[in-house]
């Protein structure tokens, strides 16, 4: 941990600006989307379906469905490429649905939201600023849902990570508890969590690769001639597990959700 920061060296802000690079923001589309399923429990977790305020919204994997179940969201990013993709992809002009390019840390977050989502985005943020913030903007019944999507296991899963760890340029990775990190300094009270899945899902070996180029650490901009190098390496370790050039996958998401506090410890120290 660093106490300009408090967070792990993976986490800092300088590998979370990898998500402002155009290339990123193209290749989210090669990202799963979320399943009816996934989306329509989020929509029991609020009393009321007026308002959602959905953190780190990436192109809107969450934000456009879920305008068609609130009355409005509000989808909050830094990334200008990420905002301008989702508002050129399917539901990213629906009424009601409003992008805001702001980190969480400096936004005015709406008030009386009745949900509050993050989807693979809050161990990016400044915990202690952002969730106290959350707190304060959520109804008396309001709920903050943490989500996680990953595929599952697949025969050539060891291979894979092996090829991750080679090439990817963060070099600062390591294995991090988040959900117990904001426990411990009091920030997040979890009440529940469900593993929903597996949905099946048809993916080219082609958009398998490409998706990875949306991630941290596999930024086109950032990994350079590496990138190619990266790609012939998967694509030889894919190739005898697709059929016609098809990955038959599983999808499973995990929804935590839980109350933020609202306000910060001031008792606890890294």
């Amino acid at each position: 941990m660093n106490s300009s920061t408090n967070k792990p060296r993976y986490l800092w802000p300088d590998y979370a600006r990898q998500f402002e690079d155009r290339g990123v923001a193209a290749a989210y589309r090669h990202r799963h989307p979320y399943p009816d399923e996934v989306l329509d429990f989020l929509s029991t977790l609020a009393a009321q379906r007026n308002l959602v305020l959905d953190l780190g919204c990436g192109t809107g994997d969450l934000a456009r469905p879920l305008a068609t179940r609130f009355r409005a969201v509000a989808a909050l990013d830094p990334s200008a490429a990420m905002i301008e993709v989702g508002q050129s992809l399917p539901g990213g002009t629906r009424e009601g649905l409003q992008w805001i390019c702001a980190t969480a840390e400096d936004c005015r977050f709406p008030e009386h939201c009745d949900l509050a989502t993050a989807g693979e985005s809050l161990h990016w943020m400044d915990w202690e600023q952002v969730l106290p913030k959350v707190g304060q903007s959520l109804t008396a019944e309001g709920m903050l849902a943490i989500l996680t999507r990953r595929i599952g296991p697949t025969a050539w899963q060891a291979a894979e990570h092996e090829i991750i760890r080679h090439f990817s340029t963060n070099r600062d990775y390591a294995p991090f508890n988040m959900l117990e990190e904001l426990h411990k300094r009091g920030l997040f009270r979890q009440i529940s969590r469900r593993k929903l899945g597996p949905t099946p899902v048809r993916q080219s070996v082609d958009d398998y690769i490409e998706r990875r180029h949306s991630q941290n650490g596999f930024a086109r901009e950032t990994m350079g001639a590496a990138a190619a190098e990266h790609d012939e390496a998967l694509r030889n370790l894919l190739r005898p597990h697709a059929d016609e050039g098809m990955l038959e996958l599983d999808l499973f998401v995990t929804v935590v959700w839980g109350r933020p506090a609202a306000e910060a410890r001031s008792d606890v120290k890294d």
